[in-house]
């Protein structure tokens, strides 16, 4: 008779010592990721191992540390609260009216030389009708003289009606030779805003206010005058 010490071991009793087993070869061999036995199919007795064995005929290999099943998912959380509406902004605040638009364009040139040697002269006209009007006026102003010293001045005025200035601009200075001859020239600039009240001629006039010596001769060429209606010159 064999004593109880070397008894087989039953089915419970090899399915209650390889856990305690692999619980033992867990907690010696903690840096192992896995555990293998091999279980002697006819006794239950299993040897222990840290790598992968070659078990016997008569052994099955057994593994731990294998993924278990996923788990299930977790329920949804619930939806936050909705946000309160945010304050209405502020209208915003009215824009500035335009600048006063042009209604219609008028202009007067004359490219040809007007002489004005010891006199006024008008240079250009132009008729325009009642209303509100920004005058722009531009004029060469040139001289020539025989000798020197000399000197060449004039002055030119753009008129309301031929009668009041809105706007004036004058030239002196000396003349200087070139290719035999005294010559001087510049380029006069006007400008003025009016209200006319009736159909109106503007003009541009230049007179000579140079000295009446060395056989002077003064004029203007490339004229002209442009008006520009507006609804209203403020």
């Amino acid at each position: 008779m064999r004593s109880a010490a070397n008894r087989r071991l039953t089915p419970l009793a090899v399915a209650i010592a390889v856990p305690a087993l692999s619980a033992l070869s867990v907690a010696s061999q903690a840096s192992a990721a896995t555990i293998y036995a091999c279980v002697n199919k006819r006794t239950g007795v299993a040897r222990v191992f840290t790598h992968k064995p070659r078990c016997r005929r008569n052994e099955t290999r057994l593994l731990w540390n294998t993924p278990g099943p996923a788990g299930r998912n977790g329920a949804n959380g619930k939806n936050g609260a909705t946000g309160k509406t945010g304050q209405a902004g502020k209208n915003g605040t009215n824009g500035t009216n335009g600048t006063n638009g042009a209604v219609n364009g008028y202009s007067a040139g004359k490219p040809e030389f007007t002489e004005f040697t010891g006199k006024e002269a008008v240079i250009v006209t132009r008729s325009l009708p009642a209303g509100s009007y920004i005058l722009t006026a531009k004029t060469v102003v040139s001289a020539t003289a025989s000798a020197v010293p000399i000197r060449a001045a004039a002055v030119c005025v753009l008129l309301d009606g031929g009668l009041a200035p809105l706007d004036s601009a004058g030239w002196n200075t000396g003349l200087v030779e070139d290719s035999g001859k005294l010559i001087g020239e510049t380029t006069l600039s006007l400008a003025a805003a009016v209200t006319l009240k009736a159909t109106t001629f503007v003009s541009l006039a230049c007179s000579d206010l140079s000295p009446q010596e060395h056989e002077l001769k003064i004029g203007a060429a490339f004229s002209q005058i442009v008006a520009v209606q507006t609804a209203l010159n403020s």
